[in-house]
């Protein structure tokens, strides 16, 4: 997933998305060093600024300049030197401004990019993000802010790192103004709200309020979109998000609801299997209800009501049918494939009936699906179920407490080649000690990230 946060200097984009990153688990990519380390290159050069003279530099910039991520700071290097420190302060800012107009340094730097947005969920910063280089992002936040705020931020900024300059603040505000001019008005790539983005004035605002708002916003565009894909007419969303705000509603106020270890989930992007203990009737609507995204959920097909309005009732929730008394359905089996190969991810139980108090015995389905589908595989511990529903109540408690832990996954890199009782026992071992650990973590600390 990738969200894109925009807007002029001074408006809080760094401070925000870093702040975003911690709340979220995505990592936070800020494009601007990128654009001041090609213009320290270039002033280190002595390059005389045209875009004939900087387009011949662009590709030896580019073999120069590399970069990683240490301890959650990301350190620039030109030609194998550590630059970080050297890309900041208005003069370079400035004249990376009048160097980010050419199409050959946009050009260099965009394919840099699109790479890292293809292989992590990540929080992108700068100034074309929503609009440029990733249009098709599922959250575009736009900041903006006053003048006088952008300028009191930066000047703040600036003496941190350099106390005994001489600039003043009204010299940082000119600078900044003349800064927002060139990146408006440029022919490529202006600064300008992206489609669809959610505008946010940050002038009265703490980091912490404006992160709030970008996680709620996160939160309804993800789901949203993954309605409308995953279910395609509108009133299966309605009627799918109208469930989930109500279970959401009904279950934090009943039950204290806490959900754990959403970093694990955004860690896999695309299709995957959700595999859950199944302790009561309520393990598919209390985990279906709090996902980021909407699941396909394995049933088993002897529901009384799974017949006539029954049926189409439970497939707009996304339930999938199964045989009881068999491991998988056929007609089942395939299209749980095919949400998978739509990039969807599907809810199953491999213990495959309700057993409260134990994990065993772990089916041969989950097995086949994993190996055969190559996907990863999310484990899920549901606690409180058997409490707030015990097997032989003939209705569920109205009070109690629950939480959702979602664990480490397991990858299909990481899965045996070809079905085997070999395979099966290491999946059935994985997802035993799986429950083990995320059930001892919510007993004991509910600290950190979960095992």
């Amino acid at each position: 997933m990738i969200i894109t946060i925009d807007g002029g200097a001074g408006t809080g984009k760094s401070t925000v998305a870093k702040a975003l990153s911690k709340r979220s688990g995505f990592l936070c990519f800020d494009t601007g060093p990128l654009y001041r380390a090609c213009a320290l290159y270039l002033k280190k050069r002595k390059v005389e600024v045209s875009e004939k003279n900087v387009a011949a530099e662009v590709s030896l910039f580019l073999e120069a300049f590399t970069f990683f991520q240490e301890e959650g700071v990301w350190r620039y290097f030109l030609e194998g030197l550590d630059v970080t420190g050297d890309l900041h302060g208005p003069e370079l800012s400035l004249f990376a401004s009048k160097v980010a107009v050419f199409p050959s340094v946009r050009k260099g730097l965009l394919k840099i990019q699109r790479d890292f947005g293809k292989r992590h969920n990540v929080i992108f910063v700068g100034r074309d993000m929503g609009s440029v280089v990733f249009p098709e992002a599922e959250v575009k936040i736009f900041l903006h802010a006053s003048s006088k705020e952008r300028a009191r931020r930066r000047y703040a900024e600036f003496l941190q790192t350099n106390k005994n300059s001489s600039i003043t603040l009204a010299q940082v505000e000119q600078d900044l103004l003349q800064r927002d001019q060139q990146d408006r008005t440029r022919s490529e790539a202006p600064l300008i709200c992206p489609k669809g983005a959610y505008k946010i004035n940050t002038t009265k605002l703490s980091v912490d309020s404006i992160v709030e708002k970008i996680l709620q916003k996160k939160s309804f565009f993800f789901k949203k979109q993954h309605f409308y894909k995953f279910f395609g007419k509108r009133r299966s969303f309605a009627f799918y998000s109208l469930n989930c705000l109500c279970g959401i509603s009904c279950f934090k106020t009943l039950y204290k609801m806490k959900v754990f270890g959403l970093e694990h989930w955004t860690n896999c992007r695309g299709g995957a299997l959700i595999a859950a203990n199944h302790s009561s009737y309520l393990d598919p609507l209390f985990i279906t209800s709090f996902t980021p995204e909407p699941l396909w959920a394995l049933g088993g097909s002897h529901i009384s009501i799974y017949s006539g309005w029954g049926k189409r009732m439970l497939h707009m929730l996304g339930m999938i049918p199964i045989t009881a008394g068999s491991s998988v359905h056929l007609s089942a089996f395939k299209e749980i494939f095919s949400k998978l190969a739509d990039k969807r991810k599907v809810l199953i139980f491999p213990q495959g009936a309700r057993l409260p108090y134990t994990f065993e015995p772990v089916r041969r389905g989950m097995t086949l699906l994993a190996l055969k589908a190559k996907v990863p595989i999310i484990p899920v511990y549901f606690a409180g179920g058997a409490e707030i529903w015990p097997p032989k109540r003939k209705y569920p408690k109205l009070y109690g407490k629950a939480a959702i832990v979602f664990g480490s996954p397991l990858f299909a890199s990481e899965l045996p080649e070809g079905p085997s009782r070999i395979a099966h026992g290491l999946v059935k071992e994985w997802f035993l000690s799986s429950m083990g650990r995320l059930k001892s973590w919510v007993e004991t600390s509910c600290q950190g990230l979960p095992p």
